[in-house]
């Protein structure tokens, strides 16, 4: 048998219009990221690189896969989905594999290895250039 949804669940829970109006937030973020429209993406795509190194697009096709999911199926996703968690470990750990590179070629310089990082990430953001 159905229960019924008393009439302050009905006015708790946010519309289909409220999980529409996210995906489609977050399909534009995606498309402006990938796209690097003007200095918005730009900016987006550099930050995106310094935070997830190469694989940064990974970042942005889950983006793009929360936006569509939120906008077919009008509800809220599940962050504590065992399977969710497992790929999210799995992406945490890719990235950091990412990072070895830029940690291999800052141990080799001389000097503070702190200081060196951030100079590291400065000149990137400014030239916008991988190693």
């Amino acid at each position: 048998m159905k229960e019924k949804k008393s009439k302050e669940e009905i006015r708790k829970s946010p519309g289909q219009f409220y999980y529409e109006t996210i995906g489609m937030i977050s399909l534009i973020f995606a498309i402006v990221i990938l796209l690097k429209l003007g200095r918005v993406g730009i900016f987006l795509t550099i930050l995106l690189k310094v935070l997830f190194g190469d694989w940064y697009l990974l970042c942005v096709v889950m983006i793009l896969v929360f936006g569509c999911y939120l906008i077919f199926n009008h509800h809220a996703f599940n962050f504590k989905n065992q399977r969710f968690l497992g790929y999210f470990i799995c992406t945490i750990g890719f990235l950091m594999l990412t990072h070895f590179s830029v940690h291999d070629y800052i141990v080799n310089l001389e000097g503070n290895y702190f200081s060196n990082t951030w100079l590291h990430y400065k000149n990137f953001i400014k030239s916008n250039n991988d190693l």
